[in-house]
C-alpha cells in the first residue's frame, strides 16, 4: 500500500554546527548560531551531557534544543520543544528520546517547566528544568568537556524519520528525525494529531565530503489522507 504524504513547510532558521570536538582537549560546542550548555542533574544522578538551543524570540515556542550525553553509563540522544506558557505556567515543553543508535532511554515526556534562574533571555547563564525532569543548565560559551556519542543513523518511534539526497551534480545525504505529536497507533499507522503545527526536527549527515548537523523547527501543515503522516 502506498504511504499517504505529509506536507511540510520549513519555517525559521536552521541553525547548522560542526559538532566541535578535539580528541585532545574534548572539548565540544554546539557552534556560533546556537547557545551551548552543560547538564547536570539536579537529583545529584551521576552523568554528563550538553544541549544545544536555539532560541525564537518571536516565536510560541520558545526555543528547540538538541541533547546529549550519558546518565550513569546509559546513553541518550533527544530532541525537545519549549513553549511560552501563561503568567502562573511559565515555559513549558516536551521531549522525545531517538532511539537505534545503542541508546539505552527510549521515553517521549511532556510536563517539562523551565525557569531562567541566573540571567535572562535571550541566554540565561543557568536554566532549571522541573517536572518530569530533574535538570541544570549552565551556559557554556567556550564549549564543554564532552566527548560526543556516536553519529545517528535512525530516529526511532518517537519521530518520523525522513532521508535527504542532493540535487543531481552535489554529493550529500543525511536524515532528518522530525518529532512526533503524541503518537497513537491507528490501524498500524501512526496518527500525527490535526495540523497546523509546529515541530522541531534534527538533522545529520555529509554534504559534499564534510559532516553535519543541524536543527530546526517544521510547520506541519496538512496532510494529504486521513491526518495519516507518512514519508513525504
Amino acid at each position: 500500500m502506498k504511504r499517504p504524504k505529509m506536507v511540510l513547510a520549513v519555517i525559521g532558521l536552521v541553525a547548522a554546527w560542526p559538532f566541535v570536538a578535539s580528541a585532545q582537549t574534548e572539548v565540544f560546542n554546539c557552534g556560533p548560531h546556537l547557545l551551548t550548555y552543560e547538564v547536570t542533574s539536579s537529583e545529584n544522578t551521576p552523568g554528563t551531557g550538553v544541549r544545544c538551543i536555539q532560541y525564537h524570540p518571536d516565536r510560541a515556542e520558545l526555543f528547540v534544543w538538541y541533547g546529549e550525553g550519558k546518565w550513569g553509563e546509559r546513553a541518550y540522544h533527544h530532541v525537545e520543544i519549549a513553549f511560552r506558557g501563561g503568567a502562573d505556567v511559565g515555559i513549558t515543553g516536551r521531549a522525545g528520546d531517538i532511539t537505534g543508535n545503542d541508546e539505552d532511554f527510549n521515553n517521549n515526556v511532556t510536563g517539562l517547566v523551565f525557569e531562567a534562574t541566573q540571567g535572562n533571555w535571550p541566554s540565561p547563564n543557568i536554566i532549571s528544568v522541573t517536572g518530569t525532569w530533574k535538570e541544570r543548565w549552565e551556559l557554556r560559551p567556550d564549549g564543554v568537556n564532552y566527548t560526543p556519542l556516536h553519529r545517528l543513523r535512525n530516529c526511532g518511534a518517537n519521530f518520523v524519520k525522513y532521508t535527504v539526497t542532493s540535487i543531481p551534480g552535489v554529493a550529500g545525504t543525511g536524515i532528518r528525525c522530525v518529532l512526533r505529536v503524541a503518537p497513537a497507533n491507528r490501524s498500524g499507522l501512526v496518527h500525527e494529531g490535526i495540523p497546523i503545527f509546529t515541530r522541531a526536527w534534527f538533522g545529520s549527515g555529509d554534504w559534499e565530503g564534510k559532516r553535519y548537523s543541524h536543527l530546526g523547527r517544521v510547520t506541519i501543515t496538512r496532510f494529504l489522507r486521513d491526518n495519516l503522516a507518512g514519508m513525504g
